[in-house]
């Protein structure tokens, strides 16, 4: 159902399945369990579909083309998905934007230009300066019973002239909501 976009096609066994059981009232996150992802990708391997148990994934890498463009690949991996698997119910829907930035580090970088969320760091001696950072916040959307996680933060680049930092936007349904 697939391969005309997603020729490529690919077995992951072991991909790691996050499982969360209620027990009272304490969500118990479990990594135990395996289970083979298949992976479809384009030709040119800029897209990508991953179905597993309890997964339907639609990824677009670099070079992004447009909204259009992405939002037909999900329609069509959804549609695939539905026709094989026959979900009778949705525990998650989601949409995620993760983008990698990298920046020259010729000169002091102030995180400000980049970024309306950043840690304030307070200023010791001349300059204040961090060697990495992370934070996480989460928004919610109760109008659309929906969560906004982002995650921001520094990341190792391995190149000393080149300083790169993670945006990573994640936008879900929360428990409840009607497909």
């Amino acid at each position: 159902r697939l391969k005309d976009d997603f020729p490529d096609r690919r077995v992951r066994p072991d991909f790691p399945v996050d499982l969360q059981e209620k027990i009272g009232q304490e969500i118990v996150n479990q990594m135990e369990r395996m289970s083979p992802l298949m992976q479809f990708y384009s030709e040119d391997g800029s897209a990508l579909v991953q179905i597993g148990q309890y997964l339907l994934g639609v990824s677009y890498l670099r070079p992004y083309s447009s909204w259009e463009t992405f939002r037909a690949m999900i329609t069509k991996g959804l549609a695939a998905y539905r026709e094989v698997v026959h979900p009778t119910k949705l525990a998650r829907l989601g949409l995620r934007y993760i983008n990698r930035v990298d920046v020259s580090a010729e000169k002091t970088v102030d995180i400000k230009e980049y970024l309306n969320a950043y840690p304030a760091v307070p200023q010791v001696g001349e300059r204040a300066a961090m060697s990495s950072w992370l934070q996480r916040a989460q928004i919610p959307y109760e109008d659309v019973n929906a969560l906004l996680t982002l995650h921001i933060g520094s990341i190792p680049h391995g190149e000393h002239d080149r300083l790169s930092f993670m945006i990573d936007l994640d936008f879900s349904t929360q428990e409840g909501t009607a497909p």
